[in-house]
């Protein structure tokens, strides 16, 4: 019994020392958003037919970063390849927008001394073969840190209201 005692009481140890281990490639958190933006002047054909056909859906993330980073430079979502544009947001709190089931306001914080990052996806006219296998619904990024070609997975994201058109 004295064993088994001393056992959990490590194994906790253990969990608590490996909760607060430092992420993968640097991050602390990923927070993925979606969002639908329909242009406010809407182009036709002579015929009448509009050449923009529904909305454009936009998929933003956001990375907190603690020390080195990897730096993304491919993204694969919903079957399709980006390219991606990363910015240093200089902000310590951000508002990204408002949840759509919930209605919701989103804001996000970042902790002290870490980065918070935002990637921007640009779609790839040629599509890209990801380097692993993922879900339609899934976001994969690619990236380098330091010399090595590294991949991040995200498995879920926030849909947020529709932008106004202007």
């Amino acid at each position: 019994m004295r064993y088994l005692k001393t056992g959990i009481v490590l194994l906790s140890i253990l969990y608590s020392l490996s909760a607060c281990a430092q992420g993968k490639y640097g991050i602390k958190k990923i927070n993925a958003f979606t969002t639908e933006r329909m242009p406010g002047n809407i182009p036709v054909e002579m015929p009448g037919e509009p050449v923009h056909r529904g909305p454009d859906t936009l998929l933003i993330i956001y990375v907190e970063t603690k020390g080195n980073t990897a730096s993304w430079d491919t993204a694969w979502w919903n079957n399709k390849s980006y390219s991606i544009n990363a910015s240093l947001v200089s902000e310590e709190t951000l508002e990204t927008g408002i949840q759509k089931t919930t209605g919701k306001r989103i804001t996000l914080r970042k902790e002290s001394g870490n980065q918070l990052w935002v990637l921007y996806l640009e779609p790839q006219e040629k599509m890209a073969t990801p380097p692993v296998r993922i879900k339609k619904t899934e976001i994969l990024l690619q990236g380098k840190y330091g010399t090595k070609r590294v991949t991040q997975l995200i498995r879920s994201y926030t849909e947020l209201e529709p932008i106004p058109s202007v």
